[in-house]
């Protein structure tokens, strides 16, 4: 049931306009959502992978590279960040409308983004654990802006 509830959703806040940002299970849940698919054990099915593996407080960390021109680059205002790492799934392909903007340097996606969408992306990674960082203070800075210009929309 919660899966169903999930699933509904991320596709109620996608077709409402809802900024939206999906951290770790949510990229997949997202890409799920739009009928994406996903890798189901990244270290079984990739013989180079990365440990994508972790648990707060003692996660691996890695490279990405983000698409130039995505959203996501222009948030984060970099071509390639440090991110840390805790999952053993993955987007495989993007679902309709979305674009995978990340990956990292074992092909692993990081990052999915509506470009249609005011505000709808999903990161593989844990930004909440980042805060002191830049990059999260970048992505949760324009998830607020996004948040804020939806209500003010919405108040018109």
């Amino acid at each position: 049931r919660r899966q169903r509830h999930d699933l509904a959703l991320a596709r109620a806040a996608r077709d409402r306009g809802v900024p939206t940002l999906g951290v770790c299970l949510g990229v997949q849940l997202i890409n799920v959502a739009a009928g994406g698919s996903l890798v189901q054990d990244i270290k079984s099915s990739l013989t180079d992978a990365l440990n994508h593996s972790g648990r707060t407080g003692n996660r691996e960390r890695h490279q990405i590279s983000l698409v130039p021109g995505s959203r996501l680059a222009t948030i984060l205002g970099v071509s390639e960040v440090d991110v840390n790492s805790g999952h053993h799934q993955s987007v495989a392909n993007a679902g309709s409308g979305l674009k995978i903007v990340a990956r990292s340097e074992d092909g692993v996606s990081e990052a999915v983004e509506d470009a249609a969408h005011p505000f709808y992306v999903g990161v593989q990674w844990h930004p909440e654990e980042m805060l002191s960082e830049e990059s999260a203070r970048r992505l949760f800075g324009a998830l607020a802006a996004a948040a804020l210009e939806f209500r003010l929309q919405r108040k018109s």
